[in-house]
């Protein structure tokens, strides 16, 4: 297209979305003023997922997003670029109205058309994985993250490979499987030190793995101890990450390897988070709440810019652990305007899936009743505790059986002893069922 109109009109699109600050909507007038020109079809088609992608990333008007997008992947009738991206962008506004059965459709579509295409056969895989993930129908996703595994290794993409490998054992830690995710991080780590590469995209990876192997060894299998070292190792790795220029994450030799797990930013407040936990289990309760002060104020200077559910989940998980361990201190009052702040937080979250939703609540009706405990206010605990264990969910046992061990302290500290009956009895029942 040599066409002087369309060359004036797309260079001041891109000079509009590359201002500082970015003028996104006379980028999307500039990019619709082409569209009035008699284009080529595949020109045409790239005009519309331009438009589509800004519509997506700078506005709220899914309509149009949907619109366009939709639109580049009629006109693009080969399976290249343009097409396949189109498609994942629909399928993640899709997902974004939790309509996921139609992401799905849309994105197996793309599988297919995809295989001849590594990067983005990766990355589709990698987009029907988070949404089955997101649905916890983990043997679906793990289907998929197997096709990823064998996918890799046919080509001979070893940091892919990693990646599908430690997702895999991500999967198995959600479902408690501690000694299969064990296994299946045993090799990973050789094999991170044996890549060559950019080293930001290196030491992602390798911090996906401690992250990882932190949670198998010390909150799934009580290793509290043997895995400080590897608490060490990534602070360390964090801070090495931090000491490189941001720039060089964005500097691609190989397009296999530019994957990533979580941003900068993300994976530090994520460090905080198990060091946190670590302190937690370990009996270290002021260093727990110190390290937790120190995230809330990066969360703070981060949540500016960024407003993910991640991010606001991890916010949440900061607030357990200082709310429990004020009451631990005997700090009541901060750990009752903590669960304040908590329960604000709870409402305005809007979790993908409802499950999130009943534990935050569970968490909450709990936290109230160890503060209620806390006071010797026993029948507030006890309404708390049996709210709690009403509530219908289908997730951690474990955190069940922790409400009802309370209850039964309720009920001891209040000589209830004909209440303790039907729950140990409920116990008993619960565990000859697991």
């Amino acid at each position: 297209m040599a066409d002087p109109v369309y060359l004036a009109l797309l260079g001041s699109a891109e000079y509009f979305r590359t201002s500082t600050p970015p003028n996104y909507r006379l980028a999307i007038q500039c990019l619709q003023a082409i569209l009035t020109i008699r284009l080529p079809p595949l020109i045409e088609a790239k005009i519309h997922l331009f438009l589509g992608r800004l519509y997506t990333q700078h506005t709220t008007n899914v309509d149009m997003a949907s619109m366009h997008l939709d639109k580049a992947c009629q006109l693009a009738q080969m399976p290249d670029d343009i097409k396949l991206e189109s498609l994942c962008l629909l399928a993640k506004i899709y997902s974004n109205q939790n309509q996921f059965a139609s992401a799905i459709t849309l994105l197996q579509q793309a599988y297919d058309l995809s295989s001849q295409q590594p990067y983005w056969h990766c990355r589709i895989i990698f987009q029907i994985i988070g949404i089955y993930h997101s649905q916890e129908d983990y043997n679906t996703a793990l289907y998929y993250i197997d096709r990823g595994i064998e996918f890799s290794a046919r080509i001979n993409a070893l940091f892919c490979q990693i990646l599908f490998q430690l997702t895999k054992a991500m999967l198995r830690l959600l479902v408690k499987d501690y000694m299969d995710a064990q296994n299946l991080l045993k090799p990973c780590l050789d094999r991170i030190n044996s890549l060559q590469g950019n080293f930001s995209h290196i030491e992602t990876l390798r911090i996906f793995y401690l992250v990882l192997h932190i949670s198998c060894s010390c909150f799934g299998l009580g290793q509290i101890k043997s895995s400080k070292n590897a608490l060490i190792q990534l602070q360390q790795s964090i801070q090495n990450l931090a000491s490189r220029p941001e720039e060089e994450a964005y500097i691609i030799t190989n397009p296999l390897e530019q994957f990533t797990w979580l941003s900068r930013d993300h994976l530090n407040v994520l460090v905080y988070l198990l060091t946190v936990f670590h302190s937690m289990l370990s009996g270290r309760l002021e260093k727990a709440l110190k390290y937790a002060d120190k995230a809330q104020a990066q969360i703070e200077q981060i949540k500016n810019m960024d407003h993910s559910p991640f991010l606001m989940a991890v916010e949440m998980l900061f607030y357990e652990c200082r709310i429990q361990s004020h009451l631990i201190y005997g700090n009541k009052s901060v750990a009752i305007k903590e669960i304040n702040t908590l329960c604000r937080l709870h409402t305005a979250s809007n979790p993908m899936n409802n499950n999130v939703a009943i534990q935050r609540s569970l968490t909450l009706h709990a936290l109230l009743g160890f503060y209620a405990t806390s006071l010797n206010f026993n029948e507030a605990a006890e309404a708390q505790f049996a709210t709690a264990l009403r509530t219908r969910f289908s997730g951690d046992k474990e955190f069940r059986f922790f409400i009802l061990a309370n209850l039964i302290i309720i009920y001891l500290r209040t000589s209830k002893i004909a209440n303790l009956v039907p729950i140990l009895q409920q116990i008993n029942i619960e565990l000859n069922t697991t």
